[in-house]
């Protein structure tokens, strides 16, 4: 008589199918790209499925699941991404829907009149690791691999400027506007400007913004003088800086140096006095043309303005 082993062969199959369930489903879990969360204002152009994620108009991933907010106010977006893009999902890691827009200037996004819209994201490299992100309403106007130099500028409006407006230096195209916002106190506006390496390296201390929005007009001992930066500026807007003829010391300015945006050129290179002194004149008679604003003189030269009017 013998004895049977415990073990039969048989029991190979279930056991190699079983082995060969848990490595695929490992493997599904490891090549799964990671998930995230993008909250827009508006689901317009994004379809469930089908919207792709790009960057560098490179498909990265697709968008999974459409859904509203807790308050019907915006709407939440599920996207898978590929594997490779989880080390740049970070703090600074931004996302857009791209979309044909005018800004600027400039045309962009009309290849999805035809594809349809998509998302395009920006990787992060810096920060914590995220999931959730807030995407934004309108594209970056730097992208975060853009060598430069970043500016504040104060104005007293906004003028004709909007993101995207260019900056130019001797009539180059050097930069642009990537973002403005009101000031806290509501008095003045607060412009920042990107300048493109190397002619960040033009920008001093000492220099001068205005702007050259339109065409200026000016009257004088040469008669009428036309002075614009490009066709763009006149449609668009437009920002120009320079250095005045005075400077000696040339010291570049740093990243976040703020300089004041005057309203011309004429304007920016006016000699700045640092001590200023009020008066008050009376006139019995009409003052009928006068505004604020108008010159004062002494022996032809500019030595004021009129700052008020009142009886």
């Amino acid at each position: 008589v013998k004895e049977k082993s415990a073990f039969s062969l048989i029991w190979l199959i279930p056991l190699l199918a079983v082995a060969i369930g848990a490595w695929l489903s490992v493997k599904a879990v490891i090549e799964k790209g990671p998930t995230v969360t993008i909250v827009f204002k508006s689901a317009e152009g994004l379809v469930a499925g089908k919207t792709k994620i790009r960057h560098k108009n490179v498909e990265i991933g697709q968008v999974q699941e459409i859904h509203f907010g807790e308050d019907l106010s915006n709407v939440v977006v599920t996207a898978t991404l590929t594997p490779d893009m989880r080390k740049y999902l970070t703090e600074s890691a931004r996302f857009w829907v791209v979309r044909a827009r005018l800004s600027g200037g400039k045309v962009t996004g009309l290849g999805t009149i035809l594809s349809g819209a998509y998302i395009s994201m920006s990787p992060g490299e810096q920060g914590k690791k995220k999931r959730n992100f807030i995407g934004l309403d309108t594209p970056p106007a730097l992208k975060i691999d853009s060598p430069g130099t970043r500016y504040a500028l104060t104005s007293p409006t906004l003028s004709s400027l909007d993101v995207g407006t260019p900056v130019f230096y001797r009539q180059l195209k050097v930069g642009e506007v990537i973002e403005y916002e009101l000031d806290k106190d509501g008095e003045s506006v607060s412009i920042e400007v990107f300048i493109k390496a190397p002619y960040d390296r033009h920008v001093y201390q000492g220099s001068r913004f205005w702007n050259v929005s339109g065409v200026n007009l000016e009257m004088g001992p040469d008669g009428i003088v036309v002075n614009t930066e490009s066709l763009s500026s006149i449609l668009f807007g437009g920002i120009a800086f320079g250095k005045p003829n005075n400077l000696v010391t040339r010291v570049n300015a740093e990243e976040g140096t703020q300089y004041y945006l005057y309203a011309s050129k004429k304007k920016a290179y006016e000699k700045q006095n640092t001590k200023k002194e009020k008066y008050i004149v009376y006139y019995d008679g009409s003052v009928r043309g006068l505004t604020i604003g108008s010159p004062v003189t002494l022996l032809g030269m500019h030595t004021g303005e009129v700052d008020e009017m009142r009886l």
